[in-house]
């Protein structure tokens, strides 16, 4: 992941709350899809495995780089297990780095 674009300087370059925010939104969805594909690839390793011990866990609704939700589906209505992964990654700049 390209860090420069986010650096403290990035941020302070102007006085904007409207740029800082922005910058911090742009930041979130780089950190986003940056976990994304690892995020993937471990729930579809974990989804397989458990399969191997007998579920029948197959992908559930959109894979995004925030969701990655598996089920074992017993019919349309029911299913035996769920298995979800959602990432909340969250980004503020402020002059004191956040209230508490």
């Amino acid at each position: 992941m390209d860090t420069a674009p986010y650096s403290i300087e990035a941020f302070e370059r102007t006085s904007s709350d409207t740029f800082k925010a922005e910058l911090a939104r742009r930041l979130q969805a780089a950190v986003e899809a940056e976990l994304g594909p690892a995020v993937r690839e471990i729930m579809s390793r974990v989804a397989a495995e458990l399969n191997q011990v007998g579920h029948e866990l197959a992908p559930y609704g959109e894979q995004t780089d925030t969701e990655s939700h598996y089920r074992h589906v017993v019919d349309s209505d029911d299913y035996k297990l769920l298995l979800a992964c959602d990432v909340v990654v969250t980004t503020y700049f402020g002059a004191s780095g956040g209230r508490r």
